[in-house]
């Protein structure tokens, strides 16, 4: 819970009247317009875990959406709010009221609603991790190096230190006492595993900084009486983690139990995390039970055995902004047949001088065997039905340039086909590494079906300097299909460039199916497409035999957009 005075609580408890503010800031980051209570409306936000919201699981990573209208404030320009930041606080009116921050998040696509408004949608700083770690980062690698770069890759900080990590996993984490030994393609990959080794979540805090913090580890857990409560939809059974395990390399299963039954709580698989992967100080290699497994098990383990037995499930109430992720709060009044039941924050959605929602997660669909219940229900039946949700993200692979210099004229760097299953709100995140060979201005510019979204100006980058870039755009997509494309000018060199399209509900497109009947060809040739569609993707075999070659001027006469060209091809004359 965010701390706040005792005054301040028994005000919002009292119902209070509630009051807001905020500050949007342009993509400079240059304050751009101070918000009041008579500026905004209807803001609310949601704060939950970007996999599998109703699926309890250690090292979730959680993020946050907002959405806000401003009104009388005819002077804001959509296209200098786009890419920019706002930050909104909470408070309410009486002696001893404080601000409470809210959080703040990256605007994406604002909608001119009236000459006089303007809705504001936006995400938090999630969108950065998106960033793939370099490949020379492979192999050895110690848990605070690990800390470091991700804070360059991304351009954000943690909001501990490594000595306060160091305490909230009950461990040393510098030097050899945690290490990795296998590469992590992206930022938000490495820091999932991460929370995985401290038993904790991940997520983004209020002031925008990475942050970890143990499940049901507030030092205040407010009661939520019936009489608040608007909604309660809660299943009929209890959860708990009584079991964590990993399978190593060698096929050895190692396990580590709480001392309650196999059907009272949930048993979490870590294999794939390699900081479990650490041998003892005297051994090199070996078979698992050498080593270290069993003491790193134990210590997640005992974080997460600490939050006990909690109900899912979901309520709806008066509303307290103070609550966060990871929350433990009581509810009374006679749930499933118990005075209190206790109940733990994995979900929130939140709107001012409204109703609030807290989610719950339970065992998910798959895991139901294993839950047993606080309800008269008896087993696993009253458990009710979950579904899960999964966020679907692409990588936009870009060509790497090494240290040529890119020119004063546009060059395109790489693009990505994706599909939209339904309109969708994607953040485009590009990070680029520049090395100045004469003092220029450069430029990274993000283009959605040929049209430009964003620039991004690196003033001068310096002979010999170099200097790393980080790009996130939030964009707001139909459905169908759209061109993701990136270009550059300028005179310095791009060393290492990567870019990631991240979204529910979206695919990498990779071209419309097509038959021998759209094409000319003989033998394992390609002579030239006769077909109608502008993004045809080319069969696997024409004419009974595997395409091999793409001759020379085989699209020359028509109209495609892209073409997806089959695995088995070896050249394109």
């Amino acid at each position: 819970m965010y701390e706040v005075s005792a005054e301040f609580r028994q005000l919002l408890e009292s119902g209070a009247a509630q009051r807001i503010r905020g500050v949007v800031s342009d993509v400079g980051g240059g304050e751009y317009y101070r918000l009041s209570a008579d500026n905004i409306s209807k803001p609310q936000f949601t704060r939950q875990c970007t996999t599998s919201p109703d699926c309890f699981g250690v090292g979730q990573l959680y993020t946050s959406t907002m959405s806000v209208k401003i009104l009388g404030v005819p002077e804001l320009a959509r296209t200098d709010l786009r890419g920019g930041r706002i930050v909104l606080a909470f408070s309410v009116e009486g002696a001893g009221s404080e601000w409470v921050p809210l959080g703040t998040w990256n605007i994406t696509e604002p909608v001119r609603d009236s000459q006089n408004s303007i809705t504001i949608n936006a995400i938090d700083n999630t969108s950065k991790l998106d960033v793939s770690i370099p490949s020379e980062g492979a192999g050895f690698f110690t848990f605070n190096t690990r800390v470091k770069e991700i804070e360059e890759l991304t351009g954000l900080e943690f909001a501990q230190t490594i000595e306060q990590l160091e305490a909230l996993a009950g461990r040393t984490l510098r030097g050899n006492a945690a290490y990795g030994n296998a590469l992590y393609p992206t930022c938000r990959a490495e820091l999932c595993a991460m929370a995985q080794f401290l038993g904790c979540l991940a997520y983004i805090d209020r002031s925008g900084n990475i942050a970890f913090r143990k499940y049901g580890d507030n030092s205040t857990v407010p009661t939520i009486p019936a009489g608040k409560r608007f909604k309660a939809d809660l299943a009929e059974y209890s959860i708990r983690v009584s079991a964590v395990s990993y399978t190593g390399r060698w096929g050895t299963t190692i396990k580590q139990d709480t001392a309650y039954t196999a059907n009272t709580g949930l048993s979490i698989d870590l294999s794939d995390n390699t900081y479990l992967h650490q041998p003892s100080p005297d051994v090199e290699d070996g078979p698992e039970d050498s080593y270290s497994f069993s003491a790193n098990l134990s210590r997640i383990l005992d974080s997460l055995a600490d939050v006990g037995v909690w109900v899912p499930g979901q309520i709806d109430y008066y509303g307290d902004p103070t609550l966060d992720l990871g929350d433990m709060v009581t509810l009374s009044g006679g749930i499933n047949g118990e005075t209190t039941s206790r109940f733990l924050v994995t979900g929130i959605v939140w709107q001012f001088r409204g109703p609030q929602t807290l989610i719950s997660a339970g065992a998910g669909t798959e895991a139901y065997s294993s839950v047993g219940s606080s309800g008269s229900a008896g087993g696993s039946s009253g458990a009710g039905s979950t579904v899960v949700h999964t966020a679907s993200w692409v990588m936009l692979d870009l060509d790497f340039y090494g240290y040529e210099t890119i020119g004063q004229q546009l060059k395109e760097l790489g693009e990505l086909l994706i599909a939209c299953a339904e309109p969708v709100v994607v953040v485009v995140q590009i990070t680029a590494v520049l090395h100045g060979t004469t003092a220029a201005e450069n430029e990274l510019r993000i283009l959605v079906d040929g049209v430009m979204q964003t620039v991004y100006s690196a003033d001068t980058v310096a002979a010999d300097e170099r200097r790393t870039v980080s790009l996130s755009v939030p964009l707001s997509l139909s459905d169908g299909v759209h061109r993701i494309t990136v270009e550059a000018k300028g005179n310095a060199a791009i060393e290492r460039i990567t870019g990631a399209v991240i979204g529910q509900q979206i695919a990498e497109y990779i071209g419309d199916p097509t038959t021998t009947a759209d094409y000319r060809y003989h033998d394992d040739t390609v002579d030239e497409y006769i077909g109608e569609s502008t993004m045809p993707k080319i069969p696997q075999q024409l004419g009974g035999n595997d395409v091999h070659i793409i001759g020379s001027g085989s699209f020359a006469e028509s109209d495609i957009e892209s073409v997806a060209i089959p695995d088995g091809a070896e050249e394109i004359k």
